[in-house]
Order: C-alpha cells, then structure tokens, then sequence
C-alpha cells in the first residue's frame, strides 16, 4: 500500500515535470529563441572548409585543425552542404 502511494506520487511530480518544461519550452519559441545546440561552423566557415577542400587539396585534417575543430564536423559540413 505504501509503495502504491509513493509510486503514485512519483507519477505525478513526473507529470508535473514535463509540463513545466513543455511550457518553459513553448515561452522560449515565442520569445523567439533558437532551442538546440549552435553550429561548430558558421556558413561561411563551411563554404571556405568547402573550398579549401576542393580547390587547395587540403585535408579534412588540416581543415580542421584551421578551424579548430574535428575531422568529422568537417567532413559533415562539406558533405552535406
């Protein structure tokens, strides 16, 4: 019996929890931020590591050694882009 209580007690403040986040996270949206983390590379960063890969033969290495980043950020962002 007490284990129900506590379970259900437990229940709730979780309940409770995801609302307070979802609304907190709906307040963000309509302030106007951006949720979620920021890019390793500006775009222009990603065109010149782009370029740079290209045009002046460079390693996906020594890119992101210039940018001071990892190999595959720069992999992602020249592939994909």
């Amino acid at each position: 019996m007490v284990f129900g209580v506590l379970a259900q007690l437990a229940e709730f403040e979780r309940a409770t929890l995801i609302e307070r986040t979802n609304a907190g996270l709906a307040a963000a949206k309509k302030r106007g931020q951006r949720l979620g983390r920021r890019h390793s590379l500006t775009p222009h960063q990603q065109q010149e590591a782009k370029r740079m890969r290209e045009k002046d033969d460079k390693t996906y290495a020594q890119i992101a050694a210039l940018f001071g980043v990892s190999r595959s950020v720069v992999w992602r962002s020249v592939n994909t882009s």
